[in-house]
């Protein structure tokens, strides 16, 4: 495959739009004192009822209607911007396995946004039995195969990057660290900084690519076979 010229500009801008998804996802992060009480639903389900029923959690939430579509185009646009590179195969890859954690992630959030505020009506009325609707158990396979799927996407972007000259070498790096960082389930700041790293890692790769796209045809055909 070769990269065409009209291309350009929708590399620039999707790696510009994922950027702004890293930062709107911390944003969203500020809206609320601690996320992961959520995921505890049974075991405290006072403290759960109390925060998906804040004025925030629903932004909170809903921002994902937003970072998720950007998040879609970015990932398609950092592969436009590899093909023809050494590794475009594993770019193509990564990005399958990135689109699949995005569509389980907006789910994920639209069950969030209807589903667990009214369990936590049920739950502040009295009915504690409704936490197991909402419990972690529950959606543990669905959080394994989004942050499976997107942790490998973004390892095999990384790869791709490194061995590509297209971008920065440590850009694709900088995202991975950014996202393994929203596993530690310790503080929400831990979170917000995670958001904000990898969103920065995409920004630096838009930026870099301002000044080097449009590939030449000699770029492009560095990487195919002899």
């Amino acid at each position: 495959m070769q990269l065409k010229a009209n291309y350009t500009w929708f590399v620039r801008i999707g790696l510009i739009l994922i950027g702004a998804a890293g930062f709107i996802f911390a944003i969203g992060d500020s809206l609320i004192p601690q996320e992961f009480a959520m995921f505890s639903s049974t075991e405290d389900p006072q403290g759960f009822a109390e925060l998906v029923t804040m004025d925030g959690f629903r932004l909170w939430a809903m921002r994902g209607y937003i970072g998720a579509p950007l998040e879609t185009i970015g990932t398609i646009a950092l592969f436009f911007g590899l093909i023809g590179s050494p590794k475009e195969t594993l770019a193509f890859w990564g990005m399958l396995l990135a689109l699949l954690g995005d569509l389980v992630g907006t789910g994920m959030f639209m069950i969030m946004t209807y589903v667990f505020p009214d369990v936590g009506h049920l739950i502040l009325e009295g009915n504690t039995a409704a936490a197991s609707v909402a419990s972690l158990e529950g959606f543990m396979p669905v959080m394994g195969i989004l942050f499976l799927a997107t942790t490998v996407a973004l390892i095999f972007f990384a790869i791709a990057i490194w061995q590509s000259d297209r971008f920065p070498r440590w850009s694709g790096i900088v995202v991975v660290v950014g996202f393994l960082a929203l596993l530690i389930q310790t503080s929400y700041v831990v979170q917000i900084l995670g958001n904000v790293v990898w969103g920065t890692g995409y920004l630096w790769m838009a930026v870099y690519s301002w000044n080097r796209l449009p590939f030449t045809e000699s770029d492009i055909h560095a990487a195919d076979p002899v």
